[in-house]
């Protein structure tokens, strides 16, 4: 018996037991849930770089305060709502915040 036919042998007898099937369900739905909280840091951590530095620093106070901001996708979006907005009405009123990009002359 080779390893993928043992494996499959396993697996088949762990799958006729309803008691561990229903913890191999369980284990299947945290990964999911862990992947997805994964993905959602990873895309938080990677736009909270590029974040102008004023705005990093309200960050890094916000998680500071509640470290399971990090992981939540909308309360970053909203942050980042937030921040646009408040460039917005700091830059002029009603006019929308700009950021430069090239080379001024």
């Amino acid at each position: 018996m080779n390893l993928k036919q043992f494996s499959g042998t396993i697996f088949g007898d762990f799958m006729n037991n309803k008691i561990a099937f229903a913890v191999f369900e369980r284990l299947v739905m945290f990964c999911e849930k862990f992947e997805n909280a994964r993905r959602q840091n990873f895309w938080s951590l990677m736009t909270e770089r590029k974040l102008p530095a004023p705005s990093r620093l309200e960050w890094d106070k916000l998680m500071e305060t509640d470290g399971k901001v990090r992981s939540d996708l909308t309360a970053f979006q909203r942050f980042i709502l937030e921040q646009e907005e408040t460039m917005a009405e700091s830059h002029g009123a009603g006019r929308k915040y700009e950021p430069r990009r090239g080379v001024h002359h």
